[in-house]
């Protein structure tokens, strides 16, 4: 191709000089320096011409395109020597060699120190070092580069989380949502850490603030109650009682399933001396939603008032109403040993026998029973049959979400940040129902 397109150039210039040639048969004299000239035909004189200011152009933009490859030839060798960099210092990063990847990522940035990316990496590398001041160095380097980069900032929030400084945290997460308002992370952000503080008050402003900006999931829904009800405690703790009482009631008309606001609630009433009113609060959560809980605090109200009677009714009740909950009967057979009736303990025990043998704590409560009636090789055989079985540190409660376990209820589970999710461990059965069964050593 090339070379028909100089064979037509070269046949178009021969004609255009045979055509002036015919046209201009004089002959001129061309001086092209003081005392220096030629005599030639004006036909090949404008042929010359032309064909030496075409060379000049044609130099002028051969050594522009040698200029260019050169710079796109040096640009490739760096971006080349670039990629080699990053992609060694991310592998290394990777492996876990903190110090050669540390190495990498700095030859990088001797050469192009603008590059945000590596920035962010390197602020990791030393922060996975434990060189924080050093990482957060680098992020403001970052900052400078970015300008308003939320990437950086949120990188900037999480190193000040790793070492404790929730205020810095705070300030760069207020940074972003200065930029972004409505920016979900960085207000989920934010309400963690002013949970982790115990504001509650802003915490919930900030969930509120989520929700608007997000669809109303349950889960979101669920954590503006629970804030709510830690307000609530909080207000109670700072003997405000009468608001703390206020917000738990309205917490209850929205969510009658929300356990911990009730129990709360009757604590409360009963903590003012409003037994009455407490017991009405408790037994209302134990029929609304089966949760042993609510016997418990019963239990304990009931004994400390001096009233047996009224328990046992409760319990008598809740067995006839159900009795395919293992847990009642267990649960009624402890209140009984705690009663004295021991005789009423053991029939009990012995209704479960078929059903709870398997468990170290039905043993140690057996074993206790046989005590209390002076059965005293009866007693051992059991509690030797509950050590048996006991394979570990056996628990009363487990979060239905994480599965992790207390010896008591708790009204917030410290493994899934939610409220309201212990049961009784369970023996079968869907633990929503409340079928249970608590692995506590009883002696």
């Amino acid at each position: 191709m090339f070379t028909r397109l100089l064979f037509l150039f070269l046949t178009i210039l021969f004609g255009l000089y045979i055509y002036i040639s015919s046209l201009n048969p004089l002959q001129v004299k061309f001086q092209f320096y003081p005392k220096s000239f030629i005599n030639t035909s004006l036909s090949i004189l404008v042929m010359a011409s032309f064909f030496f200011g075409g060379l000049i152009v044609f130099l002028i933009y051969f050594l522009k395109d040698m200029k260019r490859a050169f710079r796109e030839r040096k640009a490739q060798k760096l971006q080349h020597f670039l990629w080699i960099r990053f992609q060694k210092g991310t592998e290394a990063l990777f492996r876990g060699d903190l110090k050669k990847a540390e190495r990498y990522f700095w030859e990088y940035l001797e050469r192009k120190g603008d590059d945000l990316a590596v920035c962010l990496r390197l602020a990791e590398v030393y922060h996975r070092e434990g060189k924080d001041d050093a990482a957060m160095e680098v992020l403001r380097k970052a900052r400078v580069i970015s300008g308003d980069g939320l990437e950086v900032l949120f990188q900037e929030a999480h190193l000040y989380r790793e070492k404790g400084d929730l205020e810095g945290a705070k300030r760069a997460l207020e940074e972003v949502l200065r930029i972004d308002p409505s920016n979900l992370e960085a207000l989920k952000a934010l309400r963690d850490i002013e949970m982790e503080r115990k504001r509650w008050d802003e915490a919930l402003k900030l969930q509120k603030r989520v929700l608007k900006a997000s669809s109303a999931d349950g889960e979101g829904r669920a954590l503006l109650m629970g804030l709510r009800y830690e307000r609530a405690k909080a207000l109670a703790q700072g003997e405000r009682v009468q608001e703390a009482r206020k917000e738990l009631k309205e917490i209850f008309k929205e969510d009658p399933s929300f356990v911990p606001a009730q129990v709360l609630w009757g604590e409360l009433l009963q903590r003012e001396g409003k037994g009455k009113e407490a017991v009405r609060v408790w037994k209302r959560g134990w029929e609304r939603t089966g949760r042993i809980i609510f016997l418990e605090k019963l239990e304990s109200h009931f004994l400390s008032e001096g009233d047996p009677r009224g328990i046992v009714h409760i319990y008598l009740k809740a067995l006839e109403a159900s009795p395919k909950n293992l847990a009642l009967p267990f649960f009624y057979a402890r209140l009984c040993l705690r009663l004295e009736m021991v005789d009423e303990a053991l029939d009990k025990m012995k209704e479960l026998e078929g059903l709870l043998s398997h468990h170290p704590a039905y043993h140690f409560l057996l074993a206790e029973i046989h005590q209390h009636r002076g059965e005293a090789e009866e007693a051992a055989r059991a509690y030797r049959r509950g050590l048996e079985l006991e394979g570990r540190d056996v628990v009363n409660y487990r979060c239905k979400i994480c599965g992790r376990e207390e010896r008591g209820w708790v009204d917030f589970c410290q493994g899934c940040k939610r409220w309201g999710t212990y049961y009784v461990c369970a023996v079968e059965g869907p633990e929503e129902t409340g079928v249970s069964f608590p692995f506590q050593k009883l002696l």
